[in-house]
């Protein structure tokens, strides 16, 4: 059985909503699966709760400091690219820690060198929020119909 919307709105389940749904959902497992396999790893190569910590502190230290060029490099490039960019290079900083970590004897300064990657984290502004919609201001009607897509006039 189909359901379909009704005439003039559009489908909720759309190939693009579908694709960043899940997208999304892959990226928020990821995200929080990886302190865990960080303070796996850093705890099986040997350097204990202090590692640990030091890892994960390398992991959070550079949003408390980055966060003031967020909102520059925000007003610089659309979302929608600073997130790509950002995801692209995220799944090389992971990839290559899941590398060094699994190549068997990690040197403490590479992981806290691949934590401490500033593009390492997504920007906030995720599609749906209303900081994605640039110019005047207004709110996205849902994440099909922000950052570069087809926008609804909210006026």
């Amino acid at each position: 059985m189909t359901v379909t919307a009704a005439r003039g709105t559009p489908r909720l389940w759309s190939r693009n909503f579908r694709l960043y749904f899940t997208l999304r959902t892959v990226s928020l497992l990821g995200d929080s699966m990886m302190p865990i396999a960080v303070t796996i790893g850093v705890l099986a190569a040997g350097y204990g709760p202090a590692g640990v910590g030091f890892a994960l502190a390398a992991w959070t230290a550079p949003l408390a400091l980055l966060v003031l060029f967020g909102g520059v490099l925000a007003d610089r490039f659309t979302p929608r690219r600073m997130m790509i960019i950002s995801d692209i290079t995220r799944v090389g900083t992971q990839g290559l820690l899941a590398a060094v970590l699994l190549a068997g004897e990690p040197r403490f300064w590479q992981i806290l060198c691949l934590q401490a990657s500033p593009a390492r984290r997504r920007p906030r502004s995720s599609p749906g929020s209303p900081a994605c919609c640039r110019g005047s201001p207004r709110t996205c009607s849902g994440p099909t119909a922000c950052c570069g897509s087809r926008r609804r006039s909210s006026r």
